[in-house]
């Protein structure tokens, strides 16, 4: 009989073929047989289904069909299905540096050290909801083009909810596959909203990280792949629902949040022009979707005046732009 595992590791599939196995062949890296896959494939027609029963037999994994074309409902089928005290994320087309799963291990140790750590992390009960760490950009090829960090301290005693939330409103800061999250506080908090196609990862993070102290682990243990197929690339050409995506969840944990922030003007300025900055690199990835940034930026131009020397230097921070930017440069996918 197999032990409960430590981590469940929930891989929503859809046509990605072209990168799974090297997605999956990252986890296998890890040399850690007590992890579980929760993969949810949603009708793929290319040979992902053979990619997933390929790897039936390596890893511990859980392998889940239906047809709905929703990566947030399927992600939290996942969830449901899961077993893991700890879960994360994994998209198909990103992978996992060597070492990550021995990284966060040892800082769940670190949090509440005990006689049954060699089991796996699951009684670190000292820790916070949500473990993030750095990411590395890279390429269709795989080529590094850069470092996604987080703006937190890397202090063991992890940063307190409201140092995260005058960050994390502005933009989610949140490389996907950097992040570990408990498990129960993730269902607690009603798993992830699934009429977000684009922000329901940024809505879950803004979750959790009001129910604890979020630990960072400035290591790039992850790998964040730019490509344009990726969804977030094929998807953000509505300009119009692209705003909608990224207002829903400001509007939703902006009154949370303002009276608990030691400057809630600035962070709410930095936040608008962080919209107005997405909605203007969006529109620049779609060459149809050109006319629509340059018709809004009037608004940009309006909310970066509205946010003064103090909000923009808060947005620069918290919204990782020049790191994001110039990841995209090197990328070709800005130009």
């Amino acid at each position: 009989m197999q032990n409960v595992p430590w981590l469940s590791v929930i891989l929503p599939t859809y046509n990605g073929a072209a990168y799974l196995p090297a997605a999956l062949d990252s986890v296998g890296a890890q040399g850690d047989p007590n992890i579980e896959v929760i993969a949810v494939d949603d009708g793929s027609t290319d040979k992902t289904p053979a990619v997933l029963d390929s790897f039936a037999d390596r890893l511990r994994m859980t392998i889940l069909r239906r047809r709905i074309r929703n990566w947030v409902a399927n992600s939290n089928l996942g969830l449901e299905h899961a077993r893991g005290e700890w879960a994360c994320l994994l998209h198909q087309d990103d992978f996992w540096n060597r070492g990550r799963l021995a990284a966060i291990r040892k800082a769940l140790r670190r949090a509440r050290p005990s006689p049954s750590a060699s089991d796996g992390p699951s009684l670190a009960l000292g820790l916070g909801p949500l473990i993030l760490t750095a990411a590395e950009f890279v390429t269709s090829a795989g080529r590094r083009v850069g470092t996604w960090r987080c703006p937190l301290s890397m202090a063991t005693a992890g940063n307190a909810p409201a140092h995260v939330a005058e960050r994390l409103l502005v933009q989610n800061f949140v490389p996907l596959p950097g992040a570990v999250f408990r498990r129960a506080d993730a269902v607690a908090v009603g798993g992830l909203d699934e009429k977000l196609w684009y922000t329901a990862d940024w809505d879950l993070w803004l979750k959790l990280a009001a129910r604890g102290p979020t630990r960072y682990l400035p290591r790039p243990l992850a790998a964040f792949r730019l490509h344009p197929e990726s969804q977030t690339v094929r998807r953000s050409g509505g300009i119009a629902d692209f705003r909608r995506q990224h207002e829903i969840v400001f509007e939703r944990h902006w009154p949370i949040w303002r009276d608990r922030l030691a400057d809630p003007d600035r962070v709410e300025s930095a936040a608008r022009l962080s919209i107005e900055t997405n909605l203007l690199l969006a529109s620049l990835l779609h060459r149809g979707g050109l006319a629509s940034g340059v018709a809004s930026a009037p608004r940009g131009s309006l909310a970066a005046a509205t946010a003064g020397l103090s909000g923009a230097m808060h947005f620069v921070n918290s919204s990782r732009i020049l790191e994001r930017v110039s990841a995209r440069i090197r990328a070709g996918l800005l130009r």
